[in-house]
């Protein structure tokens, strides 16, 4: 055992980290001794809080691009859990409905795939998405859904 803290053979790399549900999810795994690689795009500060709930090297920020295939692969290179949090109510004037619900949980998938060590990936959507819905939002949390699942038919879908 090279980690010097009590290790669940986990190492999960959780997009979303950062988010509102990411700061509870990396404390459970952290709790559990499960390694949690943390992408993050912006400022070292944005993941600051989480590296406090685990060990010494257990909580692992890593600064990544989300438009960048190699920084994805990466931030995954390590992982054998890949948890998916990414998922925005509004669109910025950088990313679109589209682009962060849909075609970046496409991308996770595809990467994920590819990667051939991961033993699951688990995709979180949200309540009441549905490629008929009303909202462009949901109707782009459904795709999302929908690719990873083609992609990775076993995915955990939440």
């Amino acid at each position: 055992n090279d980690f010097p803290f009590p290790c669940s053979g986990i190492i999960a790399t959780v997009f979303g980290a950062t988010g509102f549900l990411g700061r509870y999810l990396v404390q459970q795994l952290a709790k559990m001794g499960s390694q949690v690689l943390v992408p993050f795009r912006g400022s070292e500060d944005n993941p600051r809080h989480l590296k406090l709930m685990g060990d010494l090297g257990q909580i692992v920020p890593m600064k990544y691009d989300p438009r960048d295939e190699n920084s994805i692969k990466a931030v995954m290179a390590k992982a054998n859990v890949v948890i998916n949090l990414i998922g925005r109510e509004y669109e910025t004037r950088n990313f679109s409905f589209e682009e962060v619900n849909h075609f970046m949980a496409e991308q996770l998938a595809v990467i994920a795939k590819e990667h051939g060590g991961i033993m699951r990936f688990i995709q979180v959507s949200c309540l009441g998405s549905s490629l008929s819905s009303p909202s462009r939002f949901l109707r782009a949390k459904a795709a999302g859904e929908e690719a990873v699942l083609k992609e990775l038919p076993e995915v955990v879908n939440l």
